[in-house]
Parts: structure tokens; C-alpha cells; sequence
């Protein structure tokens, strides 16, 4: 995640950039979030197993650059689009 900081402090990028660099880096996270859920400490809460990738979103929703958001909350959307049509099939 520094890098992904470092890289929009540094240069000016286009918004197809940014979405080329934010939306693999969330999916990196969801399949993060997915193996801490699933290898997590055996008993705890998985609010309590998958804190560290919750803290890593909230960073991206709540970034200051206004195309991070966008990024995100496209592929937000797209993720809560996808379970639902997976799930009511």
C-alpha cells in the first residue's frame, strides 16, 4: 500500500491509470481478507481476523484523491453487483 501512495504522490496520473493500478490492488485485498478468514486464529471473530484488510480499505475509501474513491467505489459496486447475481442463481 505505500507503494500505491508513494506512486500517486509522486506522479499525476489519469484516472484509466489509476483504475489500472487501484483495481488490481483491491482485488490483492479481497484475496487478502479471503485467506486471513480462512487461516485465521482458530476461535477469534472474524471481524477480528480480517482487521488488518478492513483498515487497508478504509484507507482507499477515504483517500485523498478523489480517483482512488472512484476507483474503489466502482469496484465496490461491482463486487456487491457479483455476489448478488452469483447468489441468486
Amino acid at each position: 500500500m505505500e507503494v500505491l501512495w508513494k506512486i500517486l504522490e509522486l506522479e499525476q496520473l489519469d484516472t484509466q491509470t489509476i483504475n489500472n493500478i487501484v483495481i488490481p490492488v483491491v482485488e490483492l485485498i479481497y484475496s487478502y481478507a479471503e485467506c486471513l478468514s480462512l487461516h485465521g486464529n482458530n476461535g477469534a471473530a472474524i471481524g477480528t481476523t480480517v482487521a488488518p484488510v478492513v483498515a487497508l480499505l478504509k484507507k482507499l475509501i477515504f483517500a485523498s484523491y478523489g480517483a482512488v474513491q472512484t476507483s474503489y467505489r466502482f469496484l465496490l459496486h461491482f463486487r456487491i453487483c457479483e455476489s448478488y447475481l452469483i447468489s441468486s442463481v
